[in-house]
């Protein structure tokens, strides 16, 4: 894929342990993540199973103000994609597997539509999370952990009866595993370059680190707090009826605030 994936060559040994935004001694933690990776012989079958259960998570937008606290993850039932990269970059760090957080930036208006299409009217940036782990001497970069299963399948039938290669937060050929010894994407597709990140905003320990390092305007002023909040059951229904599908997906009209640009998933 020809998109310009920066720090490539960092030293792995750079992106082990805590650091800023992320806590390997929070209680409970290191519990979980034994249980996840119990009868594992292999650096490449922990990173499995750790990525099999953060997918297992039913995705879920959680209020910006503590979806990323390490200590509020051992106890998560479920994730957006701020919580699930999160969870990915604890527990593979807990092995001792090297991992990240990349961000990119995303075209919102084709990759949410059909789910959340008030971000069409807003120019405010969608920056995202993925995770990337040091496994077989390179970085591996996947963010299929995303969607669980069900939501991630229920998602894809919508795009292709509606004849859509992108929406609904997933590409129509976006991966559904990952093995562990190759890239693999769910938001976009190799094979389209449209669908390719707008920008790389390069490598970040957690999304606490990104706020402070990025070189990217990313306030959030209080009424687009106020208005994300307000947004947050409409997402997540029209997320539920996705999944269980019920109905089709429905739309937000609710525009944030467009005098922020805090970022977006």
């Amino acid at each position: 894929m020809a998109w310009n994936r920066t720090g490539l060559e960092d030293d792995p040994s750079d992106w082990l342990g805590s650091a800023p935004g992320v806590d390997l001694q929070v209680s409970g933690l290191r519990e979980r993540c034994a249980a996840i990776v119990n009868g594992c012989h292999s650096a490449q079958h922990r990173a499995q199973a750790i990525f099999r259960w953060v997918q297992a998570l039913p995705f879920v937008v959680l209020d910006a103000k503590d979806r990323s606290d390490p200590l509020l993850l051992p106890g998560r039932t479920c994730g957006d994609a701020y919580t699930k990269a999160a969870l990915m970059v604890h527990l593979l760090r807990l092995c001792e597997i090297p991992a990240r957080m990349r961000w990119v930036q995303m075209e919102a208006a084709s990759l949410t539509r059909g789910l959340w299409d008030f971000l069409k009217h807003t120019d405010v940036p969608f920056y995202s999370p993925m995770t990337e782990a040091w496994l077989e001497g390179r970085w591996m970069c996947t963010d299929v952990y995303v969607f669980d299963r069900p939501l991630a399948k229920a998602a894809r039938q919508q795009l292709l009866e509606r004849g859509w290669s992108s929406g609904l937060l997933m590409h129509v050929e976006g991966e559904a595993d990952w093995d562990a010894l190759r890239d693999a994407y769910l938001r976009f597709a190799s094979t389209d370059p449209a669908s390719w990140p707008i920008s790389d905003q390069g490598c970040f320990h957690s999304h606490a680190d990104f706020l402070v390092r990025a070189d990217v305007p990313v306030r959030e002023s209080a009424l687009t707090h106020m208005v994300y909040v307000r947004q947050l059951r409409l997402m997540n229904e029209a997320l539920t009826a996705l999944r269980e599908g019920r109905t089709k997906p429905g739309q937000t009209d609710m525009p944030p605030d467009t005098s922020s640009t805090a970022p977006l998933t």
